[in-house]
């Protein structure tokens, strides 16, 4: 495949693509790194100095979440979801490319839903002015991880969407090669 222009639509889609990959690796990490020192701070804490710290562990727990659900969007970036390629490869050639297009439409359709669904949730949720039992947040708090990670997730099914079937697939997949050179 011919090699895309160095500017346009392919450069906003390669910086957007580079901002979120730069995005997702920042919060997952610091995710899991915090959560690992808070469980083991929380041991520490309650088999050592025996003053348990109730609220390390509900913390680590939202830390693990967070870090999960950033994680739907970066599979929906490197397309490690459920992708039914056993199903897909039944149909004959002639009309497999067009039941791939249905599967992605499906993806992003879905990905949208549940970012609706999980912002009207946590608006609900905001609404009964609940918190957490030992830090005493808003509970929700503790439901943006769902919006943001759903939220990023259908944002790259759309670029890489538009990467596959309007660019011919080159924008991102040439970037990658520019991503482990570095």
């Amino acid at each position: 495949m011919k090699e895309p222009k160095k500017g346009g639509t392919v450069q906003i889609l390669r910086k957007l693509d580079q901002a979120l990959h730069w995005l997702e690796g920042v919060i997952s990490m610091l995710c899991f790194v915090a959560m690992a020192l808070l469980v083991l701070f929380g041991v520490l804490s309650r088999f050592v100095l025996h003053i348990p710290m109730m609220w390390t562990e509900e913390a680590s727990r939202y830390l693990m979440v967070t870090g999960a659900y950033i994680g739907i969007s970066m599979a929906a970036r490197e397309r490690a979801h459920l992708g039914l390629t056993f199903v897909v490869d039944m149909f004959p050639a002639k009309i497999r490319s067009a039941v791939i297009i249905l599967r992605e439409l499906i993806s992003i359709t879905a990905y949208l839903l549940f970012t609706w669904f999980s912002t009207s949730f946590m608006l609900q949720v905001q609404s009964f002015q609940q918190k957490s039992a030992a830090l005493r947040w808003p509970m929700w708090i503790m439901y943006v991880p769902l919006v943001v990670g759903f939220g990023l997730a259908a944002v790259q099914a759309m670029m890489l969407f538009y990467n596959d079937h309007f660019l011919g697939g080159t924008a991102l997949e040439s970037y990658d090669d520019e991503l482990m050179a570095n």
